[in-house]
Parts: structure tokens; sequence; C-alpha cells
């Protein structure tokens, strides 16, 4: 829902993650309520190793605190490995009170 999204939402595409939220998507689940949600979004999977190589890895909500799991939905992301940093192709979500979290 576009009313529990964060103000630099742009809407589904290539997101790089900068400080001071965070440089990359989380890959254990940080817990819910945390990122300014309820339902935190985080990468169950590992980031790319090699220089500018783009994976596709596993997104998941973590809804545990409403007893529905740490991985309550998962979907498919790709990131590429930038060179000190990465960039995620990010679809939108579709929960309300649910974000992409950084660290």
């Amino acid at each position: 829902s576009t009313l529990d999204s964060s103000p630099d939402w742009q809407g589904a595409g290539w997101y790089r993650m900068m400080p001071p939220a965070g440089t990359m998507l989380p890959e254990v689940s940080p817990g819910g309520f945390h990122c300014g949600t309820s339902a935190t979004g985080w990468l169950s999977g590992t980031h790319p190793k090699e220089l500018y190589e783009t994976s596709e890895q596993t997104v998941c909500l973590d809804y545990d605190f409403m007893g529905y799991g740490t991985c309550f939905v998962d979907w498919p992301v790709k990131i590429t490995n930038c060179a000190g940093y990465y960039v995620y192709n990010l679809p939108d979500l579709v929960y309300c009170r649910s974000r992409y979290c950084s660290v």
C-alpha cells in the first residue's frame, strides 16, 4: 500500500541503499517491528561475491510477531555487486505495513 510506503519509495525498480538507513538488505531477519514497519523485508540468501555479478535471491517478510514465521511470504529479487555497494531490483510490496529493511 502506498500509504505505508517509505517517503523514498518510487515504485518497483533498481535501488541502492545508502547511509544513514544502511547499505544492504540484511541476510538475517531483523524481526518484526523494525525499519519503520510491522513486517520487515529481508534477504533469505547471500549477496553476490564477484564484482558486477548479478544473482537472483529471495526476499522474505518477517511476520513472526503474528505467528506467521520469519518468512511469511517470499519473492525473487535481483542483486548486483557494484564494487563496494549493491543495487537491488525490488518489486512493489503488496502487503500493508511492510517495507524492505536495510542494515
